[in-house]
């Protein structure tokens, strides 16, 4: 069985760190697809990318950040966010859409995310469940049954 990750999951194999390459800014070169209004960390990729087209993290695991932000199964809170993002970003205080329906919780940022506060390892972003965009991606946990 597959199923989307959870936000806790998602978080753990990201390793602590700041920014989902490290604690440094800008990212690295080749940390992964990140871009800049200003051009300082832009690593001239226009759109998404073939998964693993950047470094592997220490797990392995390819675009944990940049390249398109990740759905996670999880509904989204507006306490996942720290209170300075909430006042930078006052628009993630909400949780459902217009229709009552639950927004889930994106992580890692992506091509198009702008500012630091959008690419950090610990921001969640919020998005409609029918929500679609070339910015807009998932990644799949596999279940093992039995152990």
């Amino acid at each position: 069985m597959y199923r989307l990750p959870t936000d806790a999951e998602w978080s753990r194999v990201v390793s602590g760190e700041r920014y989902p390459w490290g604690g440094e800014f800008p990212p690295p070169k080749a940390a992964g697809n990140y871009r800049s209004r200003m051009q300082i960390y832009d690593d001239l990729v226009p759109r998404t990318t073939p998964a693993g087209s950047f470094a592997a993290n220490r797990f392995g695991l390819f675009d944990m950040g940049g390249n398109a932000w990740q759905l996670c199964e999880d509904e989204y809170k507006a306490s996942m966010n720290s209170d300075a993002v909430i006042e930078k970003y006052p628009n993630l205080k909400k949780e459902k859409a217009s229709d009552g329906t639950p927004y889930r919780v994106l992580r890692g940022a992506s091509w198009f995310s702008l500012g630091r506060f959008f690419l950090r390892s610990e921001y969640r972003g919020s998005v409609p469940t029918a929500e679609r965009g070339d910015d807009l991606g998932f990644r799949c946990v596999l279940v093992i049954s039995g152990g």
